[in-house]
């Protein structure tokens, strides 16, 4: 199995290759090429943290906002990503084998403060949109209301709003620790940050916006900012069909249009090591007078940004013993679903979401890829896949525990245009994956 020798190491590597018996090389051209592959995931990520509805919980919201493992009933259910979610994308992407893509060096890559610092800006962002939503004591699980608590030196703690942020102390006397109640919002005079960020699309994130609507048009600049889904009823996408939303008179949904979203269920200590699940769809690329080509796409991929088997972190031994899951999504752009149905459907009159979904289905193919650069196992997509050769297969303690194609209509208020769009009407189309899970090297094959 390869493996970074870290400890070697005189100096900071990205892409630094698989082979440890060679000296490490940053891969600059393999960095780029990942970045150019990302970077409308990541897009659509950070936008879609923006479109939580603004009447939910506030500890489910929270719990799932900024978690890929939320506990709560509700925050299991989402699918507008987390921003720990987006957080884990840029470590995989930025470091590979190197130090960014492992959680015990990554600090050790003078690039972790400028992603932590974005990291951070993101979250002020958030706030300021989101006010109402935070952890507070508790939230519900099975029905029933659970404390937050953290582990401390074997100890639990309260993890609340009032729980302890330990090590960092309060600069007074008494030695005592700041709470994560004290490290809200910019605006605070009571525990200034003594910090801010540049205006962002008119936000002041140091200053409190005046009314809901000024948040609501806040998030609406943002999602366009970072492509919003806004936009996708120009994509040449037919769904005839869509299921009635139940909406207030004044809203409708996209004539015709569907989200598609791919809910992803990862075992966080699989392989003992950060690992990804990256998703593909293969495009046809024709040449007047050539045969056709075909280029394989990167639609987009949940990083599980994980300790190596052996640290020994209290929150690392917790995740082991507990079979934590990480929970992502991806978003497939509406120009690729346009593409399968253009390519797959003569009269798409008579195209349905049934159809399409059926179609995304089988255009899609996924890898379970380690981060320092080689391929786990692949799956094909939809339930008529070549099965997979005798003593290929992949053990199952490997698979994800669900990769699931959903799809929401687009939601707008007609009357009022600068309000953020709404996802309804979900629909679960059933796992991507059915056949199963095709071992690419040694270590997963059963």
């Amino acid at each position: 199995m390869a493996k970074a020798d870290f400890p070697t190491w005189q100096r900071t590597y990205r892409h630094a290759g698989v082979i440890p018996s060679e000296p490490p090389q940053t891969n600059i051209s393999e960095l780029d090429r990942e970045f150019k592959a990302q970077v409308e995931d990541i897009r659509s990520k950070v936008k879609m943290l923006f479109s939580f509805p603004s009447d939910g919980d506030s500890s489910s919201i929270y719990d799932h906002f900024a978690s890929v493992a939320p506990l709560s009933d509700e925050g299991k259910k989402m699918l507008n990503g987390s921003l720990e979610g987006v957080h884990n994308s840029l470590h995989g992407l930025i470091g590979g084998n190197g130090h960014m893509g492992q959680p015990e060096y990554a600090a050790f890559d003078p690039f972790f403060y400028f992603h932590h610092a974005n990291v951070d800006r993101l979250f002020a962002l958030w706030e300021w949109c989101y006010p109402d939503y935070w952890m507070n004591e508790g939230y519900v699980k099975d029905g029933k209301h659970e404390e937050w608590t953290q582990t401390y030196n074997g100890r639990t703690l309260n993890g609340g709003g009032s729980g302890p942020l330990i090590p960092w102390r309060h600069d007074d006397e008494k030695g005592t620790y700041w709470t994560n109640n004290e490290t809200r919002f910019l605006t605070s005079d009571v525990h200034p940050k003594y910090y801010t960020y540049k205006e962002f699309l008119g936000i002041k994130v140091d200053k409190a916006a005046a009314s809901i609507q000024e948040r609501e048009e806040a998030r609406k600049r943002i999602s366009d900012f970072y492509d919003d889904i806004d936009a996708a009823h120009t994509a040449k996408v037919s769904i005839e069909g869509v299921g009635a939303v139940s909406l207030p008179a004044h809203f409708r949904a996209i004539r015709a249009f569907h989200l598609f979203i791919i809910d992803v269920k990862l075992l966080h200590r699989a392989f003992g090591r950060s690992y990804e699940l990256k998703v593909f769809y293969t495009k046809t690329v024709q040449k007047k007078g050539f045969p056709d080509e075909y280029e394989e796409v990167l639609i987009g991929n949940v990083n599980v940004f994980a300790t190596e088997d052996d640290a020994p972190c209290e929150g690392c031994i917790s995740r082991r013993d507990t079979a934590s899951i990480t929970h992502g999504v991806i978003y497939i752009p509406p120009r690729i679903v346009s593409e399968i149905i253009v390519r797959t459907v003569t009269d798409r009159s008579k195209n349905n979401i049934e159809t399409t979904a059926r179609l995304v289905t089988e255009a899609l193919h996924a890898k379970l890829w380690d981060v320092r650069g080689y391929e786990l196992a692949s799956a094909k997509g939809g339930a008529n896949a070549s099965p997979i050769p005798a003593g290929q297969a992949a053990d199952e303690k490997y698979h994800p525990v669900t990769v699931t194609l959903k799809s929401a209509a687009v939601v707008h208020d007609d009357d009022d245009k600068t309000k953020p769009a709404h996802l309804g009407d979900w629909t679960d189309h059933g796992g991507l994956f059915p056949v199963g899970w095709e071992a690419k090297c040694d270590e997963v094959r059963a």
